[in-house]
This record gives structure tokens, C-alpha cells and sequence, in this order.
């Protein structure tokens, strides 16, 4: 239990967002489910606040503007994402810088938090959803072509961990193999479909969303895999469930919250942090820095 305060202080969880109250409802679930493994671990926590990417409300920029209209001067930013990709390099220090030069009337320093990123807690998941889609369908994953769907992004690091993920989680006896994405990256899951359905020797295809919630694009891939079934018939297309919910998620997401808290406490922050953006604020009576925390 750490015995800890930390004043002036809030903690904003951001989950992408999506139109589909379930998927909302699942971020919200992970998002108090972290809190309380907190709250298990320390005797005092800041302020704890949801603000989501895009669609749905309340938003990350309402979150920002309130917390430092408030007067807060520490503020840990958590992207609930699997990949360090745009949203966390781009979108959401824009959002940061604007709403602190904007509103803050004192010094600011905020901490952005790396996304998921590669840990074998969560390939781990990610197989044992594989697992149970072949155990109540009865399938071989030597008659099984297996397909890994992603959200697909423009970066290209991002990319990389994506294939790397791909190769990890698929590797485990299935007849063929492939990766395509929902969309700005190649190729296509429509494409990979069609191309699955040709191949030879094989009886089912296992299509896994590498996804946190559910959300338009799950049900998107469940019209996509009717549509297949309409057409391909003599295969059956099976999907699995999202990684949420587990414990494992959980875990580490409040790792990434303790770990920040009591680094910007000690101001112990890690050797390959990063300053993206510093200044003052547009009324000048206080100044700000954006920090990327890399682990």
C-alpha cells in the first residue's frame, strides 16, 4: 500500500471511442475496473476522469479543458490504444498543447503514457481467444486458415509491431495464414477474404479482430464474414471475441497509471522520455510541457 499524495493532480483514462453503446460500455468497465486496482494500492489517488478520442462524449478535450481550468498543474494522460501510433503522437499532444494554452492559468506539465504495446501478457489473450473459438467449433488449425484483422494505421513503426504481434499469435500450426487491416494500410480485410476462400485444403477460416472493445468495426466483420458464408458456403468462418474483458488488461493499465503517478511525484521520470512540446500559455501567466513516457 503506498502511502502517497499527489496535489494538484488528475488522471485522465482515453479510450478511442466508438457509436456502439457496447463498446462504450466496455471502456467505461475497463476504465473503473482500473481505478479500483488502484485504489487497492494506494491510500490516496488524484482525481480520476474518462475522456474518449472521437465520437463518443464526454470527450478528451472536455476532460482537459476542466482539469486545467481547475488549476491542476500534474496531469497524467493514459491512452486506452494498442499501438503508440498517430492518436498518441500526434492527435493527442495537439489536443493537450491547445486546451493548456488555451485555458491553464498556471504552469502545466502533462505525461502521455505509451499504449499497450507488445507484452506477452497480451499475446497470451490474444491465443487463448483462438483457443476457445477452436474448442466450441470443433475446428483443426490444420484444416484452418487463420486471419489477424487490425485497425490499421499510417505509422510505420506501428505497423511493424503489428506484423510482429501477427507473427507471434499465428504461428501455431494453422494451414495458412494472414494479416490485412480495416483500413490506411494494406491489404484490406475484404481482400484477404476473398483470398482465404480460394486457397486449397482448407475448411474453416478463424478471423481474429486484434481489438480491445467492441465497436463498429466488429460488427462490420461480422457482415463481411455473413457475406462469406452467402458466398463460400463449403467453409465455415468463424470469429473471435475482442481482448476485453480480462484481468490482464487491467493489470497493466494500472501498472502504466502507478508507474507514471509516482514518477512525475519524484519528477524520476524515465532516462528516454521525451519533451514533445513546451511554452506558455497564450495569456501568459503560465508556462507548460507535454511529456511522452515511453515504457
Amino acid at each position: 500500500m503506498y502511502d502517497k499524495t499527489f496535489p494538484s493532480t488528475a488522471v485522465i483514462l482515453v479510450p478511442h471511442g466508438t457509436r456502439e453503446q457496447a463498446g462504450v460500455n466496455q471502456s467505461l468497465e475497463l476504465c473503473v475496473e482500473v481505478f479500483q486496482e488502484l485504489n487497492r494500492n494506494f491510500q490516496r489517488l488524484p482525481p480520476f476522469y474518462v475522456g474518449f478520442l472521437e465520437i463518443a462524449r464526454p470527450s478528451l478535450e472536455e476532460m482537459l479543458e476542466s482539469v486545467v481550468r481547475n488549476g491542476n498543474q500534474k496531469v497524467i494522460v493514459v491512452p486506452i490504444m494498442l499501438f503508440d501510433a498517430d492518436h498518441i503522437k500526434k492527435d493527442i499532444p495537439d489536443l493537450t498543447r491547445r486546451a493548456i494554452e488555451s485555458y491553464a492559468e498556471k504552469s502545466v506539465t502533462v505525461y502521455i503514457t505509451s499504449a499497450y504495446g507488445m507484452r506477452w501478457r497480451l499475446l497470451g489473450l490474444a491465443m487463448e481467444r483462438q483457443k476457445e473459438v477452436l474448442a466450441d467449433g470443433n475446428l483443426t488449425r490444420e484444416q484452418t486458415a487463420y486471419v489477424m484483422v487490425a485497425r490499421g494505421t499510417s505509422d510505420e513503426a506501428a505497423l511493424r509491431q503489428v506484423e510482429t504481434v501477427y507473427e507471434l499469435i499465428g504461428m501455431t500450426g494453422y494451414a495458412h495464414r494472414k494479416l490485412c487491416y480495416f483500413a490506411a494500410a494494406e491489404p484490406r480485410v475484404e481482400d484477404v477474404l476473398e483470398q482465404v476462400a480460394q486457397l486449397e485444403g482448407i475448411r474453416s477460416v478463424l478471423v481474429q479482430p486484434y481489438l480491445l472493445f467492441e465497436g463498429y468495426l466488429t460488427n462490420h466483420l461480422r457482415d463481411l464474414l455473413e457475406q462469406s458464408r452467402q458466398k463460400w458456403p463449403h467453409l465455415r468462418w468463424v470469429q473471435t471475441d475482442v481482448l476485453w474483458p480480462s484481468s490482464s488488461l487491467v493489470h497493466i493499465l494500472a501498472e502504466k497509471v502507478s508507474d507514471a503517478l509516482l514518477g512525475s511525484q519524484r519528477d524520476t521520470l524515465p532516462h528516454d522520455a521525451r519533451v514533445l512540446v513546451e511554452g506558455v500559455t497564450k495569456s501568459n501567466s503560465g508556462s507548460y510541457r507535454i511529456v511522452a513516457l515511453p515504457w
